[in-house]
């Protein structure tokens, strides 16, 4: 399927205020901040994100492979076009990325993983967790198969890859695992995008070649000989954006909420009650719900509540439990939330592609179709 670019922009900038109103945000990376890499706009650093002092940064040769792949012509070319035609679709996944590329680069330097990769969602969905696009969903796209895999939980209440956090440890530990496979990040990237089954067959093919010989042969889908160039010119962008244009990015602020185990059925519109929220706010929090419903779970579920309100919540939560451990509540909402974005177009391509597997995990095989 081909890319339509006035598509995507125009998705972006849609995503661009679904449910983002009340949302504050705070200017963009200072000069004087540290940098993501020499004369970088957006700081990544270990020390600003508060990395515990015993987790080991990514590794600096491994970073340096990652830029030495940004440099190739092709994408040198693809960021002149890209900062050129795709300036609105850019500086709106930027403003929205505030709220979770901090959290996404701490994920990522506890795998070893690049910090420029954590600007791969906004080619991926925009930085649109809502974001759903035939069987991927979330920031990452993560197939339901693939999320399960690393750990998600995907069934008829809960989502998992809806949920930033859990979805950017996840995606963290898949491009770990990708490259670990493939020690090049240029096919780490392509198996993103295709699955690590066709980059396989594409290097028994051509053992020592590396992305761009593979694709020059075409021994890889269409779809990913645009994505990996596309993608590296994005984080290259993302990364700079004072140098191509991009100037006075106000980012959306990060959420910040505090956990509370719980282990009954609870709806969103009680939850707030119970902490003199929202209902809005409360699902906006907790993104994973898909009905609206905090289930009922042997093993509990981390409810996200606003900054502050644990110890309230605490005491309501446990007065509303009677003797047998049943919780009287208001009754659920009858529309339903989180209704999703039916896109993943991000900034720089469409990767609802039949022939890939979105996200696959290193030594599967890629499915023959994607289907919603």
């Amino acid at each position: 399927m081909r890319f339509q670019s006035a598509v995507a922009v125009a998705v972006l900038s849609l995503c661009a205020g679904c449910g983002q109103a009340e949302l504050r945000r705070v200017p963009a990376g200072n000069a004087g901040d540290p940098a993501l890499t020499p004369g970088s706009d957006w700081s990544l650093g270990a020390q600003e994100l508060g990395q515990p002092a015993d987790t080991a940064p990514a590794d600096a040769s491994v970073e340096q492979s990652l830029w030495s792949v940004s440099s190739h012509p092709r994408v040198t070319s693809v960021v002149k076009r890209f900062s050129r035609d795709r300036y609105q679709a850019l500086r709106a996944a930027l403003t929205r990325g505030g709220r979770y590329i901090d959290m996404i680069a701490r994920e990522f330097n506890r795998e070893g993983v690049p910090p420029e990769l954590a600007f791969l969602p906004i080619i991926e969905s925009g930085f649109s967790h809502k974001a759903v696009g035939g069987s991927a969903a979330g920031l990452w796209q993560l197939t339901r198969e693939t999320a399960q895999s690393y750990g998600l939980v995907v069934n008829q209440d809960i989502d998992e890859r809806n949920d930033p956090e859990k979805a950017s440890h996840a995606a963290a530990r898949l491009l770990h695992d990708l490259y670990a496979t493939f020690e090049r990040w240029d096919l780490a990237l392509a198996a993103y995008n295709a699955g690590a089954g066709a980059v396989q067959r594409a290097r028994e093919a051509e053992p020592r070649a590396d992305f761009w010989k593979l694709a020059d042969q075409g021994l890889l889908p269409s779809e990913t000989r645009r994505y990996v160039p596309e993608a590296l010119a994005t984080m290259t962008i993302a990364s700079q954006p004072q140098q191509f244009g991009l100037s006075d990015i106000e980012r959306y602020e990060p959420l910040r909420y505090e956990t509370f185990l719980v282990q009954r059925r609870l709806d969103l519109r009680t939850v707030a009650s119970l902490c003199s929220s929202t209902t809005d706010q409360i699902a906006e929090l907790n993104p994973s719900l898909r009905r609206g419903v905090v289930p009922r779970m042997a093993s509990g579920f981390e409810l996200h509540i606003p900054a502050g309100s644990k110890k309230q919540f605490a005491a309501n939560y446990a007065a509303m439990v009677d003797t047998e451990g049943e919780v009287r509540q208001h009754p659920a909402p009858a529309t339903a939330l989180h209704r999703p974005a039916r896109t993943s177009r991000g900034a720089g391509t469409n990767h609802r592609q039949p022939s890939r597997s979105r996200g696959e995990a290193p030594g599967s095989r890629p499915r023959s179709a994607r289907t919603a």
